[in-house]
C-alpha cells in the first residue's frame, strides 16, 4: 500500500475521531445547561415568590424612612470628601499650550 495511503487513512480516522468526540461534548453540555436551566425555573417558578419585591432590599425602619424621604424629594446630594471638592473647584479656561523640548535622561 502506498505511503500516501496511509497517511489518508490515519488522516482521516483521527478526523472521525475528534468529530465524533466532539458531537459527544456538545450533547453532553446541552444535556447539563438544560437541567441548570430547568432547575431555576422551578426556583423562580414558586407561588411564594409571586408576591416579593425583586427590587428591594430588607432595610430596617430608619433607612426606609431616608430612602422614603429622598424619593419624595426626588434629590440625592453625593457625599464628597473634602480632597474630592478641591478637584471639583478647579476651572480651566480654554485649551492649555505645554511647549518646551523633551530631553531623555539616557
Amino acid at each position: 500500500m502506498p505511503f500516501e495511503y496511509i497517511i489518508a487513512i490515519v488522516c482521516g480516522s483521527v478526523f472521525a475521531v475528534l468529530f465524533i468526540a466532539n458531537i459527544i461534548v456538545y450533547y453532553l453540555n446541552a444535556k447539563k445547561k438544560k437541567l441548570a436551566r430547568e432547575e431555576l425555573e422551578k426556583m423562580y417558578a414558586d407561588k411564594n415568590l409571586a408576591k416579593m419585591k425583586y427590587d428591594s432590599v430588607a432595610y430596617d425602619k430608619e433607612t426606609e424612612e431616608l430612602i422614603k424621604n429622598a424619593e419624595a424629594s426626588n434629590e440625592i446630594k453625593p457625599v464628597a470628601s473634602a480632597e474630592e471638592e478641591k478637584y471639583n473647584q478647579l476651572v480651566i479656561e480654554g485649551l492649555e499650550e505645554i511647549t518646551g523640548d523633551y530631553k531623555p535622561e539616557n
